[in-house]
């Protein structure tokens, strides 16, 4: 499992430097255009390091608030092959900071509290994350973000996640993202719905 982590980040990081540089001669976009307000709903597959899994959803909501700081909630689920009450859960609520680094970025800082259950093992705490989001051009916009889940029952430790949106008309968006993490890697297509 962990050997296929580290053979994807490559791919998409080279993926997500070829878009960024097609798209580079489009209108550019402005920090502004990146909402923290948003509905977001996934279909994903998730690869755990034990057991099969079936693809399954993720949802996510981020309301925007006064001096940067936005509050923020996630749930995920998938059913998993091979292990007792075979389902994988994820609970994250908290609260994140942003800060414009230039005309087309936004740095982000987040900490949440996190809840893991995996078959029959449940296990709570924190996370921790940074990262940036970035909308070089008009319709288009790119995330990513590196943290630590501070939890216990061995269910912690790192995560690397990307994702790419493109507002296809309004406020609604298709997304397309990965996570690669220590306990299971997730990949998803979905859409956005931005206020």
């Amino acid at each position: 499992m962990r050997v296929f982590a580290h053979r994807a980040l490559p791919t998409a990081l080279t993926l997500l430097l070829v878009l960024t540089l097609c798209l580079a001669s489009v209108t550019p976009a402005f920090a502004k255009d990146i909402s923290f307000t948003y509905l977001d709903a996934t279909a994903q597959h998730t690869e755990p390091d034990v057991g099969d899994s079936n693809t399954g959803y993720r949802v996510e909501g981020s309301l925007g608030l006064l001096l940067g700081f936005y509050a923020f909630g996630r749930y995920e689920s998938a059913d998993i092959d091979g292990i007792d009450a075979g389902d994988f859960e994820a609970t994250d609520l908290g609260l994140g900071w942003h800060i414009g680094l230039g005309d087309t970025i936004q740095g982000l800082a987040e900490l949440s509290y996190s809840d893991r259950e995996v078959g029959p093992f449940d296990a709570d705490g924190y996370t921790a994350a940074v990262g940036v989001r970035f909308a070089p051009v008009e319709r288009w916009e790119f995330g990513v973000k590196a943290g630590y889940r501070d939890l216990d029952r061995a269910l912690d430790g790192g995560y690397g996640e990307g994702y790419v949106l493109w507002k296809v008309w309004g406020p609604l968006g298709v997304t397309a993202r990965a996570e690669l993490a220590e306990e299971a890697n997730r990949f998803g297509l979905g859409a956005r719905f931005s206020f």
